[in-house]
């Protein structure tokens, strides 16, 4: 078990608790979208540890199922900061888990998504998407991108201290998410000599 797969199962085991305490109480809308959301955020680590693991020896099928799940993160977290702010709008939701089930499920299921994935002898994940890299960036970015003017517009109407000291603190995840996602969502410069 490498340290890779040490952050996904303890990422796996704080969603896990995460959910626990989400579900004894789901009677506000606001908990039942973040309850959505931390199902696909555990989805999306569980299938990252079956793929840094090896489990079944079917690192392309993890891979898969790794990214797909991740872009719902992405589209569940803009549901979770709509219901939040008060601001639901469904329609890019739809679209986007639109996109996930006509576009991206079918390419995974055909093979295109990843194009490769395997796992070295030392344990290195070696994963190639691709032209389908772009794509995979542009939902994620519209998705981002909509949370991230969602708040932004509710903190600058917002004049309760605590309502903007909450929309604060899911802005400072986005910022995380973007600095620990962005070195996968790049492709590599090419060297020039």
């Amino acid at each position: 078990m490498n340290s890779y797969s040490v952050i996904l199962a303890f990422t796996l085991i704080i969603y896990s608790t995460m959910l626990v305490g989400v579900l004894r109480d789901k009677r506000t809308k606001v908990r039942r979208v973040f309850s959505v959301y931390v199902v696909l955020a555990m989805c999306w680590s569980l299938n990252g540890l079956m793929l840094s693991l090896d489990v079944l020896g079917f690192p392309r099928l993890w891979a898969s199922l790794m990214v797909i799940s991740a872009i719902c993160v992405v589209i569940a977290y803009y549901r979770f900061v709509s219901v939040f702010v008060n601001k639901t709008n469904d329609i890019p939701v739809k679209l986007g888990y639109a996109a996930v089930a006509f576009i991206l499920v079918p390419l995974a299921v055909l093979g295109y998504l990843p194009e490769s994935a395997s796992i070295s002898s030392n344990g290195m994940l070696h994963i190639s998407y691709g032209k389908f890299l772009y794509l995979l960036t542009a939902i994620g970015a519209v998705f981002f991108c909509l949370s991230v003017v969602t708040l932004v517009r509710s903190y600058r109407a917002s004049t309760d201290p605590l309502a903007r000291n909450r929309i604060a603190y899911l802005l400072g995840g986005l910022g995380l998410l973007l600095a620990f996602s962005i070195r996968n969502s790049i492709p590599r410069w090419q060297l020039i000599r």
